[in-house]
Protein backbone atom coordinates (compact mmCIF):
# COMPACT_ATOMS: atom_id res chain seq x y z
CA UNK A 1 0.00 0.00 0.00
CA UNK A 2 2.10 3.12 -1.07
CA UNK A 3 0.34 5.41 1.53
CA UNK A 4 0.78 3.19 4.50
CA UNK A 5 3.07 6.00 6.26
CA UNK A 6 0.36 9.17 5.07
CA UNK A 7 -2.55 7.10 6.86
CA UNK A 8 -0.09 6.89 9.79
CA UNK A 9 0.28 9.95 10.52
CA UNK A 10 -3.21 11.60 9.69
CA UNK A 11 -4.34 8.39 12.09
CA UNK A 12 -2.46 9.65 15.02
CA UNK A 13 -3.35 13.55 14.55
CA UNK A 14 -7.01 11.90 14.30
CA UNK A 15 -7.04 12.40 17.99
CA UNK A 16 -5.71 16.23 18.25
CA UNK A 17 -8.00 17.76 15.19
CA UNK A 18 -11.04 17.30 17.40
CA UNK A 19 -9.65 19.51 19.95
CA UNK A 20 -8.44 22.22 17.71
CA UNK A 21 -12.15 22.34 15.72
CA UNK A 22 -13.54 22.68 19.25
CA UNK A 23 -11.56 25.29 20.35
CA UNK A 24 -11.77 27.41 17.63
CA UNK A 25 -15.39 27.49 17.78
CA UNK A 26 -15.08 28.33 21.14
CA UNK A 27 -12.60 31.15 20.43
CA UNK A 28 -15.88 32.24 17.98
CA UNK A 29 -18.41 32.18 20.25
CA UNK A 30 -16.53 34.73 22.90
CA UNK A 31 -17.73 37.47 21.31
CA UNK A 32 -21.90 36.09 20.35
CA UNK A 33 -21.41 36.53 24.02
CA UNK A 34 -20.28 39.24 24.89
CA UNK A 35 -22.46 41.29 22.40
CA UNK A 36 -25.76 39.17 24.03
CA UNK A 37 -24.78 40.62 27.07
CA UNK A 38 -24.68 44.23 25.78
CA UNK A 39 -27.93 43.74 24.15
CA UNK A 40 -29.14 42.48 28.03
CA UNK A 41 -28.08 45.93 29.51
CA UNK A 42 -29.09 47.91 26.65
CA UNK A 43 -32.57 46.83 27.27
CA UNK A 44 -33.01 47.54 30.63
CA UNK A 45 -32.19 51.32 29.37
CA UNK A 46 -34.98 53.93 28.04
CA UNK A 47 -34.98 54.95 24.81
CA UNK A 48 -36.57 57.67 22.92
CA UNK A 49 -39.24 56.56 20.42
CA UNK A 50 -38.51 57.23 17.25
CA UNK A 51 -40.36 59.29 14.29
CA UNK A 52 -42.12 57.70 11.71
CA UNK A 53 -40.47 57.82 8.14
CA UNK A 54 -42.79 57.65 5.11
CA UNK A 55 -42.15 54.93 3.82
CA UNK A 56 -43.01 51.62 6.52
CA UNK A 57 -40.68 49.02 4.16
CA UNK A 58 -37.64 48.11 6.01
CA UNK A 59 -35.05 46.44 3.50
CA UNK A 60 -33.87 43.34 5.14
CA UNK A 61 -30.02 43.10 5.75
CA UNK A 62 -27.81 40.86 3.67
CA UNK A 63 -27.15 37.72 5.36
CA UNK A 64 -23.41 37.25 6.67
CA UNK A 65 -21.60 34.66 4.66
CA UNK A 66 -20.28 32.75 7.83
CA UNK A 67 -22.49 32.20 9.71
CA UNK A 68 -23.88 28.79 7.98
CA UNK A 69 -20.31 27.54 8.30
CA UNK A 70 -20.28 27.44 11.92
CA UNK A 71 -20.56 23.75 13.47
CA UNK A 72 -23.60 23.39 15.81
CA UNK A 73 -23.48 23.30 19.43
CA UNK A 74 -24.45 19.86 19.49
CA UNK A 75 -21.49 19.12 17.12
CA UNK A 76 -18.89 20.72 19.09
CA UNK A 77 -19.49 19.25 22.25
CA UNK A 78 -19.56 15.76 20.60
CA UNK A 79 -16.05 16.94 19.10
CA UNK A 80 -15.06 18.13 22.49
CA UNK A 81 -15.87 14.92 24.68
CA UNK A 82 -14.07 12.57 21.80
CA UNK A 83 -10.80 14.53 22.65
CA UNK A 84 -10.78 14.15 26.41
CA UNK A 85 -12.04 10.69 26.35
CA UNK A 86 -9.42 9.58 24.11
CA UNK A 87 -6.49 11.91 25.39
CA UNK A 88 -5.03 8.53 26.81
CA UNK A 89 -6.09 6.69 23.43
CA UNK A 90 -3.14 8.55 21.47
CA UNK A 91 -0.62 6.83 23.25
CA UNK A 92 -2.18 3.58 22.73
CA UNK A 93 -3.07 3.95 19.18
CA UNK A 94 0.65 5.48 17.86
CA UNK A 95 2.45 2.07 20.02
CA UNK A 96 -0.17 -0.38 17.94
CA UNK A 97 0.39 1.36 14.79
CA UNK A 98 4.20 1.05 15.16
CA UNK A 99 4.96 -2.18 16.79
CA UNK A 100 1.52 -4.01 16.50
CA UNK A 101 2.11 -6.85 19.12
CA UNK A 102 -0.67 -8.95 20.84
CA UNK A 103 -0.61 -6.62 24.28
CA UNK A 104 -1.13 -3.43 21.93
CA UNK A 105 -3.96 -4.81 20.13
CA UNK A 106 -5.56 -6.16 23.43
CA UNK A 107 -4.82 -2.67 24.88
CA UNK A 108 -6.66 -0.97 22.03
CA UNK A 109 -9.40 -2.88 22.14
CA UNK A 110 -10.41 -3.43 25.27
CA UNK A 111 -10.39 0.62 25.57
CA UNK A 112 -12.62 0.21 22.44
CA UNK A 113 -15.10 -2.49 24.15
CA UNK A 114 -15.19 -0.02 27.47
CA UNK A 115 -16.29 2.80 25.20
CA UNK A 116 -19.11 1.45 22.88
CA UNK A 117 -21.46 4.39 22.83
CA UNK A 118 -18.89 6.74 22.79
CA UNK A 119 -17.04 8.79 19.24
CA UNK A 120 -13.57 7.89 21.59
CA UNK A 121 -14.55 4.05 21.26
CA UNK A 122 -14.96 4.62 17.30
CA UNK A 123 -11.39 5.83 16.94
CA UNK A 124 -9.91 3.13 19.03
CA UNK A 125 -11.77 0.86 16.80
CA UNK A 126 -10.82 2.57 13.74
CA UNK A 127 -6.73 2.55 15.32
CA UNK A 128 -7.28 -1.17 15.20
CA UNK A 129 -8.71 -2.03 12.04
CA UNK A 130 -5.96 0.36 10.37
CA UNK A 131 -3.69 -2.10 12.17
CA UNK A 132 -5.44 -4.92 10.63
CA UNK A 133 -4.76 -3.95 7.79
CA UNK A 134 -1.49 -3.33 8.11
CA UNK A 135 -1.12 -6.77 8.83
CA UNK A 136 -2.95 -8.01 6.40
CA UNK A 137 -5.44 -9.38 8.58
CA UNK A 138 -8.04 -8.21 5.95
CA UNK A 139 -11.20 -9.90 7.76
CA UNK A 140 -10.27 -8.55 11.32
CA UNK A 141 -9.98 -5.48 9.99
CA UNK A 142 -13.38 -5.15 8.57
CA UNK A 143 -14.63 -6.43 11.38
CA UNK A 144 -12.87 -3.63 13.26
CA UNK A 145 -13.76 -1.07 10.86
CA UNK A 146 -17.72 -2.44 10.72
CA UNK A 147 -17.31 -1.49 14.80
CA UNK A 148 -15.89 1.87 13.94
CA UNK A 149 -18.74 2.91 11.61
CA UNK A 150 -21.59 4.01 13.62
CA UNK A 151 -19.74 5.99 15.84
CA UNK A 152 -17.25 7.20 13.26
CA UNK A 153 -18.49 10.91 12.50
CA UNK A 154 -16.52 12.98 11.18
CA UNK A 155 -13.85 10.48 10.08
CA UNK A 156 -16.14 8.07 8.21
CA UNK A 157 -14.86 8.49 5.13
CA UNK A 158 -11.02 7.19 6.97
CA UNK A 159 -13.81 4.09 7.94
CA UNK A 160 -15.33 3.62 4.20
CA UNK A 161 -11.58 4.07 2.77
CA UNK A 162 -9.52 1.53 4.43
CA UNK A 163 -12.70 -0.86 4.61
CA UNK A 164 -12.76 -0.66 0.46
CA UNK A 165 -8.67 -1.43 1.12
CA UNK A 166 -9.59 -4.43 3.17
CA UNK A 167 -11.96 -6.00 0.79
CA UNK A 168 -9.41 -4.93 -1.76
CA UNK A 169 -6.80 -7.14 0.08
CA UNK A 170 -9.15 -10.06 -0.12
CA UNK A 171 -9.95 -9.98 -3.53
CA UNK A 172 -13.59 -9.12 -3.26
CA UNK A 173 -14.33 -6.51 -6.20
CA UNK A 174 -18.24 -5.75 -5.65
CA UNK A 175 -17.64 -4.94 -1.93
CA UNK A 176 -14.47 -2.31 -3.29
CA UNK A 177 -17.47 -0.80 -5.95
CA UNK A 178 -19.77 -0.53 -3.31
CA UNK A 179 -17.63 1.10 -0.57
CA UNK A 180 -16.81 3.50 -3.26
CA UNK A 181 -19.08 4.31 -5.35
CA UNK A 182 -19.99 7.98 -5.37
CA UNK A 183 -17.38 8.66 -2.99
CA UNK A 184 -16.07 11.88 -4.70
CA UNK A 185 -19.43 13.67 -4.64
CA UNK A 186 -20.54 12.08 -1.23
CA UNK A 187 -17.29 13.24 0.60
CA UNK A 188 -16.15 15.70 -1.69
CA UNK A 189 -13.30 17.09 1.11
CA UNK A 190 -12.32 13.87 1.97
CA UNK A 191 -8.52 13.62 1.61
CA UNK A 192 -8.80 10.24 0.12
CA UNK A 193 -9.90 11.42 -3.02
CA UNK A 194 -7.12 11.07 -5.06
CA UNK A 195 -6.60 7.63 -3.73
CA UNK A 196 -10.31 6.42 -4.07
CA UNK A 197 -9.59 6.85 -7.93
CA UNK A 198 -7.16 3.95 -8.90
CA UNK A 199 -8.50 1.71 -6.39
CA UNK A 200 -12.37 2.07 -7.85
CA UNK A 201 -11.13 2.07 -11.35
CA UNK A 202 -9.39 -1.49 -10.80
CA UNK A 203 -11.98 -2.74 -8.95
CA UNK A 204 -14.32 -2.33 -12.06
CA UNK A 205 -11.90 -3.72 -14.42
CA UNK A 206 -11.65 -6.63 -12.39
CA UNK A 207 -15.25 -7.11 -12.12
CA UNK A 208 -15.17 -7.12 -16.13
CA UNK A 209 -16.65 -3.82 -16.16
CA UNK A 210 -13.77 -1.94 -18.69
CA UNK A 211 -15.97 0.44 -20.22
CA UNK A 212 -17.38 1.98 -17.41
CA UNK A 213 -13.19 1.84 -15.40
CA UNK A 214 -12.24 3.73 -18.45
CA UNK A 215 -14.78 6.03 -18.48
CA UNK A 216 -14.39 6.63 -14.48
CA UNK A 217 -10.73 6.84 -14.90
CA UNK A 218 -10.24 8.78 -18.06
CA UNK A 219 -12.30 11.60 -16.07
CA UNK A 220 -10.06 11.53 -13.27
CA UNK A 221 -6.50 12.07 -14.48
CA UNK A 222 -5.85 15.26 -13.53
CA UNK A 223 -3.37 15.79 -11.96
CA UNK A 224 -1.51 12.87 -13.13
CA UNK A 225 -0.61 10.47 -11.20
CA UNK A 226 1.35 6.83 -11.60
CA UNK A 227 -1.02 4.66 -9.97
CA UNK A 228 -3.51 5.97 -12.22
CA UNK A 229 -2.08 6.02 -15.17
CA UNK A 230 -1.68 1.94 -14.27
CA UNK A 231 -5.49 1.47 -13.73
CA UNK A 232 -6.16 3.11 -16.87
CA UNK A 233 -3.75 0.78 -19.30
CA UNK A 234 -4.72 -2.41 -17.60
CA UNK A 235 -8.65 -1.45 -18.49
CA UNK A 236 -7.52 -0.61 -21.90
CA UNK A 237 -6.06 -4.25 -22.11
CA UNK A 238 -9.17 -6.05 -20.44
CA UNK A 239 -10.85 -3.72 -23.03
CA UNK A 240 -9.24 -5.34 -25.86
CA UNK A 241 -7.32 -1.78 -27.16
CA UNK A 242 -3.70 -2.68 -26.43
CA UNK A 243 -2.36 0.08 -28.53
CA UNK A 244 -4.39 2.41 -25.93
CA UNK A 245 -3.35 0.79 -23.31
CA UNK A 246 0.46 0.74 -24.06
CA UNK A 247 0.02 4.63 -23.61
CA UNK A 248 -0.43 4.79 -19.96
CA UNK A 249 1.43 1.44 -18.84
CA UNK A 250 4.56 0.05 -18.67
CA UNK A 251 3.45 -3.45 -17.69
CA UNK A 252 2.36 -4.11 -21.43
CA UNK A 253 5.03 -4.70 -23.09
CA UNK A 254 4.64 -8.47 -23.91
CA UNK A 255 0.90 -7.30 -25.01
CA UNK A 256 2.44 -4.64 -27.19
CA UNK A 257 4.56 -6.58 -29.35
CA UNK A 258 2.30 -9.21 -29.87
CA UNK A 259 -0.22 -6.60 -31.36
CA UNK A 260 2.76 -5.54 -33.03
CA UNK A 261 3.72 -8.51 -34.42
CA UNK A 262 0.42 -9.59 -35.51
CA UNK A 263 0.27 -5.96 -38.03
CA UNK A 264 3.86 -6.91 -39.30
CA UNK A 265 2.88 -10.31 -40.55
CA UNK A 266 1.79 -10.75 -44.27
CA UNK A 267 -1.40 -11.80 -45.15
CA UNK A 268 -1.47 -15.69 -46.26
Amino acid sequence: MPIKLRILAILLLAFTTTASAARQDAVQSKPRAHKTQVRKKAAGQKTPPRKKTSNPRRVPAPARGGAGRRAAPATVRRMTSAFVASADLKVMARQLAENRTPAAYAGVEDYARRHPAADAGALAWLAVGYARLLDQQYSMAIDALERAKPHAGELSDYVRYLEAISYAGQGNNAKVVELLRGFDEQVPESIFLKDVVDVYGSALTAQGKTQEAIAYLETHRQPVRASVELALGKSYLHAGHPEKGCRFSSICTLPCRRARRRRRRPPS
